[in-house]
């Protein structure tokens, strides 16, 4: 009894992989195509009154033949394997688009049909267009503000990145794991208006001329001064995310336009300088504050 239960085990497993392989498109595409092409070897060998033997000598003589038997199934497999999709992907789009236009041939008729006055008709179509204006605009506010956390969230990942990758030792991590928010600085409210203020602007001015070895009142001094100055009230203004880098326009006794590749070149001064940090933020290259530029800008703001 052992055996022949394992016996049938063995069996079931073959017929399942059997199965399994004929019911693949290539397989049964491949068997019906060859028994339509060989259908009098097949007709023959199932109907034939002889013996077995003489079955199989007149088959060999007359019905094995490779184009037939192999060739012939083989191009008709490929053919409806490259076809049939083309044909199933073609009358679903036919149906679609049928289907399209009778929608359209319906809301036509109703429109057309539909038994009632025209300036009702009228106001209810402009009904119908302001709630879809109303849906339109709640869906643009919803995306906006996804698209605004998604960006804060992305920033604040970067920011705490950096802030574990600044160096701490293995011995002292955990503790300072606890007060890393506590201690890095944040700029201070209101600094935009205190640089662009007349005292701030000097101080600012006069605080970047030092630090980056620039005469105030040489000309070309001046006009690389106002572009680093431009650049980090840019980030100001988008703090605490990044900016990213673009287009400037800086107006230092006249308008200088500045490409995107010069205003890189220009940030690169102030990210050697430690002030700067470069990112890829929104798959854009930006530029962030570090926080020594952050406490010296707070330093500017106090005064």
């Amino acid at each position: 009894m052992d055996i022949i239960r394992i016996l049938s085990e063995h069996f079931r497993d073959i017929f399942g992989a059997v199965k399994q392989r004929a019911s693949s498109p290539i397989v049964g595409t491949f068997f019906i195509s060859w028994v339509l092409i060989n259908w009098k070897l097949v007709y023959y060998f199932l109907f034939s009154s002889e013996d077995v033997a003489d079955k199989i000598r007149h088959i060999e003589l007359y019905y094995i033949d490779v184009f037939p038997n192999l060739y012939l199934p083989l191009a008709f497999t490929a053919t409806y394997i490259i076809i049939y999709p083309l044909l199933l992907h073609l009358t679903n789009t036919i149906w679609v688009a049928m289907d399209n236009l009778g929608k359209r041939g319906s809301s036509y008729f109703i429109k057309n049909r539909i038994p009632i006055s025209k300036e009702d008709q009228r106001r209810l179509f402009e009904s119908m267009a302001r709630q879809e204006a109303r849906y339109k605009a709640a869906l643009k506010e919803k995306d906006d503000e996804i698209d605004s956390l998604s960006q804060s969230l992305n920033f604040q990942t970067e920011s705490l990145r950096r802030a574990k990758s600044t160096g701490f030792s293995s011995s002292n991590s955990s503790k300072f794991d606890m007060t890393v928010s506590d201690e890095k600085p944040t700029l201070i409210p209101d600094v935009y208006k205190v640089i662009e203020s007349v005292d701030g602007k000097f101080r600012f001015e006069d605080i970047l001329a030092r630090e980056m070895d620039l005469d105030k009142d040489d000309t070309l001094h001046s006009k690389e001064l106002s572009t680093y100055a431009e650049i980090i009230k840019m980030i100001v203004k988008r703090y605490p995310e990044p900016w990213k880098i673009q287009e400037l326009t800086i107006l230092n006794g006249g308008r200088q336009n500045l490409s995107t590749a010069a205003v890189h070149s220009n940030a690169k001064k102030l990210i050697s300088k430690g002030w700067l940090i470069e990112i890829d933020f929104m798959d854009a290259k930006s530029l962030a504050f570090t926080d020594e530029f952050v406490e010296k800008l707070n330093s500017v703001a106090i005064g």
